[in-house]
């Protein structure tokens, strides 16, 4: 029997660990944490998306897949997925006469999109800012209960046998594959910001650059997902919107972003809580209370956010890992425990 050892149990470390329990191998999870509910994908929003910019890119056809495989797994694994609308609010003029390109692409793809204009906007949206010109309405997002799902997760990966360690740090792993005194067959590294330092003695990371963002829970309640990019010279492009928790309450995620000069800086920065608050009027009529604000770490593949497995020697990483991480988890477990099938051949 073939051993892996996943290291990180967040949603791609849980659904790498889960699949490769139905396939026959010895599981062991690693997760420096003292519980997986602390994990930064159990605090993300929440979002299932069925699609990703750039569309042609090898990170979106993960997406697609994974959203797919979400559909599947929610039955098998006991959680819900709440499908709503996510509207793309614009201000300039411009936009206004560019919207069928957006349009065309989202057809290619087999998703559907309104372009609502005036009084037609307000009327279906009447919680957004009257500054708005037109906005553009996707179906088919989902709300899912992050924690929720993890928790799943680890019932499912116990109930087939595997192992999890919580509290436990790895430290860099060696061509060697040995953990805890335990020589495993493959590694999967999923440790989020972590993942490089774990991994550079086998794979040589990317060059990133590390940051944070803001989440934070209002006192709105929203039925649908409000969403406004900003693209910055960094090729990287910052959103930031509500989106309604699973349970209900409103969320502003991604509010801001700041770059921090190293991974572990990961606390409450209050200067990014006040530009949360401060953005928080420019989506909406009102502004909300805010009950409570988390500090998420993210990963940026720099200068390209393009997204990056790398498998080498039975190790495999994931580096980039945002919030599609979520929606493409399940596919992207498929596709390293996959590429180890064809190792192994």
């Amino acid at each position: 029997m073939r051993r892996l050892a996943v290291v990180g149990a967040g949603a791609i470390g849980l659904y790498t660990a889960y699949e490769a329990l139905k396939r026959g191998y010895e599981v062991d999870i690693y997760e420096a944490s003292t519980s997986i509910t602390r994990s930064p994908s159990a605090r993300m929003p929440g979002l299932i998306v069925p699609i990703e910019r750039p569309f042609s890119s090898f990170k979106n056809k993960l997406v697609m897949k994974g959203y797919k495989r979400h559909l599947k797994l929610s039955s098998e694994l006991g959680y819900d997925i709440r499908f709503t609308r996510l509207i793309l609010p614009y201000k300039r003029r411009i936009l206004d006469h560019l919207m069928w390109i957006p349009r065309i692409y989202m057809k290619r793809y087999g998703i559907d999109i309104k372009i609502l204009r005036g009084e037609k906007l307000f009327n279906r949206y009447p919680e957004l800012n009257r500054l708005f010109i037109g906005g553009v309405e996707i179906h088919g997002f989902g709300i899912v209960d992050p924690p929720g799902i993890i928790i799943s997760l680890e019932r499912g990966v116990k109930e087939l046998g595997g192992g999890i360690y919580l509290g436990y740090k790895v430290h860099p792993i060696t061509p060697e594959k040995v953990i805890n005194g335990v020589e495993y067959d493959h590694i999967v590294v999923a440790a989020g910001p972590h993942t490089r330092e774990v991994v550079r003695n086998v794979i040589t990371p990317p060059r990133q650059r590390f940051g944070k963002g803001i989440y934070a829970i209002t006192s709105i309640y929203l039925d649908y997902i409000i969403n406004h990019f900003t693209v910055t010279g960094w090729r990287y492009t910052r959103g930031y919107g509500y989106a309604p928790y699973y349970k209900g309450v409103g969320s502003i995620f991604g509010a801001t972003f700041s770059w921090t000069p190293a991974k572990e800086d990961y606390m409450l920065d209050y200067e990014l809580i006040r530009e949360a608050i401060r953005r928080a009027p420019t989506l909406l009529r009102e502004e909300p209370d805010i009950l409570s604000v988390h500090s998420l770490p993210r990963v940026v593949n720099y200068p390209s956010n393009r997204w990056i497995i790398k498998v080498r020697d039975g190790v495999a990483a994931t580096f980039g890992i945002t919030t599609p991480g979520f929606t493409a988890a399940p596919a992207i477990a498929e596709y390293i425990l996959d590429r180890f099938n064809m190792m192994d051949r």
